[in-house]
């Protein structure tokens, strides 16, 4: 009898020592309270009321925080999302010391560059990482060049923006994984794509994402998410092809019998080649010849 008590009391403890609800939680796992007040100023007011709702992205999707909870529960990888107002805001963006000229000619830059259109999205996601770290990701996008150029090649507009996420909990910090990736979409409003038109950001800094922008004028693009299907809408301008025409001399001497030769200046969007056109003129001989585009 006193054998049956012992191994009873051994194969309780064992199940104890097992049980799941007394093991240490992993991190990735571990459901951490954060004050719904705190949040709030975390997160910064919201311009509007339609936009004040808070919501949590986590692997179910997307839930709304009840306005009665005083406590928002999340795990490592959630993020806690408000929108703070409902269109984009320009803002200004500085030349980083490692960031040359010429990358501007030959593709996508990573980086900022002075100059560029900069656009800070009314987005705001609270989140905490595998370390407890927290952090307040705020997405921007940039527009290259400040708009699109023409390709004689595709009949078409094309150029290069930048998207991606800054903490401003740590601004002075690199590059630092996300513990799940922000996914967005981009789409044009009017004739026109965008390539890849699906991101996935699992990273902060401004070693942003590249997306290439092809349209036949002016367009805008639309940035949406899970947790803001209308969007915000961005305005990407296009720069047009323009031909400038100069006479040397501009004035005719010699009652009329002195010449003056018209010369064309195109810009970068004009491709080598032959080009054709019209020349008109008022009581005057007029010998036009259209030779290859020569750059100025």
């Amino acid at each position: 009898m006193r054998r049956a008590n012992v191994a009873f009391l051994l194969a309780t403890a064992a199940q104890v020592l097992v049980s799941p609800a007394l093991q240490p939680q992993p991190a990735a796992t571990r459901i951490r309270p954060f004050d719904r007040s705190r949040i709030e100023r975390v997160l910064g007011a919201s311009a509007t009321a339609d936009t004040a709702t808070l919501k949590v992205v986590n692997r179910a999707g997307v839930q709304l925080v009840s306005s009665s909870a005083d406590t928002i529960r999340v795990t490592a990888g959630d993020f806690i999302f408000r929108k703070i107002g409902a269109h984009a805001v320009r803002d200004t963006v500085r030349r980083l010391p490692d960031q040359p000229d010429s990358s501007l000619l030959h593709g996508p830059s990573s980086s900022a560059v002075e100059g560029q259109r900069s656009y800070e999205l009314p987005y705001r996601w609270f989140t905490v990482d595998t370390n407890g770290v927290e952090r307040l990701l705020i997405p921007k996008l940039i527009v290259d060049q400040n708009g699109l150029t023409y390709r004689n090649a595709t009949r078409m507009f094309s150029g290069w923006a930048s998207i991606g996420v800054v903490d401003s909990l740590h601004p002075e910090e690199g590059s630092q994984p996300l513990a799940r990736p922000l996914k967005m979409q981009l789409h044009l409003t009017g004739p026109g794509k965008v390539v890849p038109n699906r991101l996935e950001i699992d990273h902060t800094s401004l070693d942003y994402d590249s997306v290439e922008i092809s349209a036949s004028d002016s367009v805008t693009v639309r940035v949406t998410t899970a947790t803001d299907p209308e969007g915000v809408l961005i305005p990407v301008q296009v720069y047009r092809p323009r031909v400038k025409l100069y006479a040397l001399p501009s004035v005719l001497q010699a009652f009329g019998l002195g010449t003056s030769v018209i010369s064309n200046s195109a810009t970068g969007a004009c491709a080598r080649g032959h080009h054709t056109g019209d020349v008109s003129h008022t009581d005057a001989k007029c010998s036009p010849s259209y030779p290859a585009c020569h750059r100025r």
